[in-house]
Formats: structure tokens, C-alpha cells, sequence
């Protein structure tokens, strides 16, 4: 849910940075770079890019840390008496059959592609709305 979370605000931070950013340069060219909006549009383009990327360096952390423990067993034993790291060959895990991991499998992989479907409809939805802003403002 963590990882769900993360990649969600990033995928928002550096959307709306893109935004600001498009938005602070159209306003550069129209009224000047030392206008006060524009400066401000800039320091907030600025801040959610760095956000974004620290906020998916941090996800990317987080995977790493799962897959880790993951494999060490942490999340099926008791970490302090049977994990892969203090008690190797002897410790406790659950290995599950052939129809337990196809079950775990199949809403792992509905929920991942509802997952990727969330951003890439947010991008094109995006997209769009940026296409209909600029033939406004041509049409002007």
C-alpha cells in the first residue's frame, strides 16, 4: 500500500510540476520573467520537481526493502526467532502450492494493471486538456 501511495504522489508532484512549468513559461513570455507570479510559478515548479523525485527515490527504496525481506522471510516468521539472515537452512517459511501462488498471482496482476492503468489515462487526460488549452489560446 506504501509503494501505491508513493508512486501516486510522485506521479502527481512532477504532473503539476510539468504543469507550472508550461504555465510559468507562457507567463514569462507574456509578462516578463521578473513578474512576481512568474518567479513564484517557478520556486513551486521547482519544489514539486524535486519532490517527485525524492518521493520516487524513496519508492524505490521501499521496493528494494520489500524484495529484501521478502526473501529473508521477515513478513511469514517472527523476525527475532526464524528469519533466512540469523537462522539460514533452519528457518521458518511457508511455501505455498501451485494453486495458492495462482490465486495470490492473479489479483496481484489485476490490481498492478489497474495500478499502471491509473497514471497512463492520467497522462493522456493531460495531454488532451493541454492540446484544447493551446488551440484556445492560437485561436486568440
Amino acid at each position: 500500500m506504501l509503494y501505491c501511495t508513493f508512486s501516486l504522489f510522485s506521479f502527481l508532484y512532477l504532473v503539476f510540476a510539468a504543469y507550472f512549468s508550461d504555465w510559468r513559461s507562457f507567463r514569462a513570455r507574456a509578462v516578463g520573467i521578473n513578474n512576481g507570479w512568474t518567479i513564484l510559478l517557478d520556486l513551486a515548479e521547482r519544489l514539486l520537481r524535486y519532490l517527485g523525485k525524492v518521493v520516487a527515490w524513496l519508492n524505490a527504496g521501499i521496493i528494494i526493502l520489500g524484495c529484501l525481506f521478502q526473501f529473508t522471510a521477515v513478513y511469514n516468521s517472527c523476525y527475532c526467532d526464524s528469519n533466512k539472515i540469523s537462522c539460514s537452512s533452519d528457518a521458518f517459511l511457508i511455501y505455498l502450492n501451485s494453486s495458492e501462488k495462482a490465486e495470490l498471482a492473479s489479483v496481484s496482476w489485476a490490481i498492478g494493471f489497474a495500478m499502471g492503468l491509473a497514471p497512463c489515462l492520467g497522462a493522456i487526460l493531460y495531454i488532451e486538456i493541454s492540446k484544447c488549452i493551446i488551440r484556445q489560446i492560437s485561436r486568440r
